[in-house]
């Protein structure tokens, strides 16, 4: 009895984590943290009165928001400096700035009804599309994405920048920052006399405030000296309590924001590369394993989708095409009802095509590619999705030509083009084998990038 006993004692015998241990570059990042936090909440609420610094509320708030960005890239690019990446990093860190600056130009020569709209083409989504190329920017220049580029595991890189690295690591910040307190001493193996330092720094404060009163007596004793000593310090903000509170406030708003940043570019580099191949590996064995659904039960779907396009195409011909002839049908339909009906329609089946490619792709018994009925019904399937887009295109283009260019339109036609890339990426992986997602990936962010500079 007691042998069985120790078995199983020792069977689940616990192993202790190992201990927390961080760095100075931690401890720096950590307290760079704070204030680019601070900087970004100012952003939003700018604590400096606008009397006392000149300039509008826009000025300062996108002064705030350059700030912000300038430290974010220059706190990344110091931290991440030693670690290997490929060089399409520089491809998101330009759709990052390009989407920042949009923002602030934007604002100051379009907007009037702050904070509502920032730019002509995306409006406010400028301001989400900055926060998703910095994130993925971070994992990209850390070296942290799954595959090591961009790849069909953008998802889950989204995922891992967006939620886990940096909730994972929320409390990383505090914790280097009192390990760095506790340990020090042994460290430099020599005592600090903090009551020393106490009253050094004590000293340091009341002699600022002897300096501060005296430069005061002697603006008021002397109007030149009062006009010289004007131009040389800033003015000082009115301290009352209602200022202490704003002021503290912004702080208290700023310290879950720099914990979430901290974890984002701090975090990230703490999660090891073996780590990293583990979970890409988990992800792909978890979709591999969803091969189960015989070849010839999704031939059959396959094909019964291909067949009601052609239908769909031979009844509605006319519909569809009718912007290739450069009208609408002539059964009761204005041109406006035609192109916006019939392009939400068109797209909305490509979206579908796409994700039932997928779902055959992952769950196949045997391998898209091995299987020429698979093979061909997938060509036939994203032939007719080509098909579409060209069509929702040309209903676009007839809008466009009958009521004038509007950036809702210009946001369709990018998302057409997208749509349509992705399916001649798509044609191009299932007969050549290649893996085409990267590029797909890089069209989708540079060409969005772009746009905003409209």
């Amino acid at each position: 009895m007691d042998e069985k006993q120790s078995i199983v004692r020792n069977e689940f015998t616990y192993t202790p984590a190992p201990p927390f241990v961080s760095n100075r570059r931690e401890v720096i990042s950590g307290l760079v943290s704070y204030v680019l936090a601070y900087l970004y909440i100012c952003m939003w609420t700018c604590p400096m009165s606008v009397e006392s610094l000149g300039g509008s509320y826009l000025f300062w708030q996108n002064f705030y928001w350059l700030l912000f960005c300038g430290g974010f890239t220059a706190w990344e690019l110091w931290y991440s400096r030693q670690q290997t990446c490929t060089k399409e990093h520089w491809l998101w860190l330009g759709g990052l700035w390009i989407c920042a600056v949009s923002f602030c130009v934007l604002t100051v020569e379009g907007m009037k009804n702050f904070p509502l709209q920032f730019g002509r083409i995306w409006e406010g989504r400028v301001l989400l599309f900055t926060h998703l190329y910095a994130i993925y920017w971070v994992l990209c220049r850390s070296g942290r994405l799954l595959d090591g580029e961009s790849s069909a595991l953008v998802v889950f890189d989204g995922i891992n920048g967006l939620i886990t690295n940096p909730f994972q690591h929320f409390f990383l910040r505090i914790r280097s920052l009192l390990y760095a307190v506790t340990h020090r001493t042994k460290r430099k193996e020599k005592k600090i006399n903090y009551v020393r330092l106490g009253y050094s720094l004590l000293a340091v404060v009341v002699g600022i405030g002897f300096f501060v009163l005296a430069a005061s007596l002697l603006s008021q004793a002397d109007a030149q000296f009062h006009s010289l000593l004007g131009g040389l310090l800033v003015q000082l903000p009115n301290w009352n309590m209602d200022t202490l509170t704003e002021y503290f406030s912004r702080f208290l708003f700023s310290v879950p924001v720099g914990a979430y940043l901290n974890g984002l570019v701090t975090g990230t580099l703490r999660q090891p590369k073996e780590m990293m191949e583990k979970e890409r590996n988990s992800i792909r064995t978890s979709l591999n394993s969803l091969h189960k659904i015989p070849v010839l039960v999704w031939s059959v779907l396959l094909g019964a989708f291909v067949l009601l396009y052609l239908l769909f195409f031979w009844i509605q011909g006319q519909y569809l095409f009718g912007a290739l002839l450069g009208g609408a049908p002539a059964e009761g339909y204005t041109v406006a009802e035609y192109a916006r009906q019939g392009f939400f329609e068109l797209c909305k089946i490509m979206a579908l095509n796409f994700a039932l490619l997928w779902v055959i792709a992952f769950s196949s018994e045997t391998p898209l590619r091995q299987r020429t009925s698979l093979k061909l019904l997938s060509t036939a399937l994203m032939g007719e999705s080509v098909l579409f887009a060209i069509t929702a295109f040309s209903k676009l283009a007839l809008y466009i030509h009958r009521f004038n260019f509007t950036p809702l339109r210009f946001q369709s036609a990018w998302g057409i083009l997208v749509m349509l890339v992705g399916c001649l990426c798509v044609l191009f992986q299932v007969w050549t084998g290649r893996k085409t997602a990267r590029f797909w990936v890089l069209f989708t962010g540079i060409s969005l990038a772009l746009t905003v500079l409209y």
